[in-house]
């Protein structure tokens, strides 16, 4: 006879596997760009770095969280008693929490900006990218017999990615961490955009402690991120 844990055995050697992957592996290029930026001082030569290994942790989620997923549902049937939701639900949350780690813990290096303490870090990023969580685990749970359980993240995250572009100060509205710009930015915009001859964007002020800022440009929108505007003075914000 077979031994009774021999139908277990591929399932979970493959589940470690790729565990130890999800934990070990997004922490190397975090190291390059460390790495990079303890042998510069150069201030746009540091921002550039430390811009790759914050989307070195983005585009590691994306990667992350469908193949976590997938790790939950391979265990689920003859091999598990334990429902495929907590499953998937709890390789997704291993997944997340350590991209929300590694990011904290790079984000010390970030121009050598002081880094708020992980508790606060934690609850900014949780209100930053909840909704784009939400619409991953819809498609995670949604029937399989619409669409394949593999496609279906993949295909609501590319949406979901489109829509971001024009939705994301909308969804960063609701979620708390965006709010209008102080006057000091406002003032900046008004300058820039007439110095240009444009009509002047709406400008809002986001919640953390990196310093960048992004445009929106099909809903004419600026957002300057509040350590940018703390820290630079009114014709730097302009300039920008």
């Amino acid at each position: 006879m077979i031994p009774w844990w021999v139908p277990w055995l591929g399932p979970l050697l493959y589940c470690a596997f790729a565990l130890l992957w999800l934990l070990l592996i997004p922490r190397m290029p975090l190291r390059r760009a460390s790495r990079r930026l303890a042998v510069t001082e150069l201030w746009p030569e540091r921002a550039a770095i430390a811009q790759q290994g914050r989307l070195h942790v983005v585009t590691g989620l994306v990667v992350w969280l469908p193949l976590a997923v997938g790790l939950g549902a391979m265990v689920v049937g003859p091999y598990s008693a334990i429902s495929g939701i907590w499953l998937m639900l709890g390789f997704g949350l291993v997944a997340i929490g350590s991209g929300i780690y590694l990011g904290w813990r790079f984000a010390g290096s970030d121009l050598g900006q002081p880094v708020p303490r992980f508790g606060l870090f934690l609850r900014r990023s949780v209100r930053r990218w909840w909704p784009f969580v939400a619409i991953l685990g819809i498609g995670t749970i949604a029937p399989g017999r619409l669409i394949s359980v593999w496609m279906i993240p993949w295909t609501l995250l590319a949406a979901a990615g489109l829509l971001s572009t024009r939705y994301m100060t909308e969804l960063w509205k609701w979620s708390g961490v965006v709010h209008p710009g102080r006057e000091k930015l406002t003032k900046a915009v008004a300058t820039a955009a007439r110095q240009a001859g444009v009509e002047a964007p709406r400008a809002f002020e986001l919640e953390t402690h990196a310093v960048n800022a992004v445009a929106v440009p099909i809903r004419n929108i600026v957002i300057f991120t509040e350590r940018m505007v703390d820290l630079l003075e009114d014709d730097e914000l302009a300039a920008i």
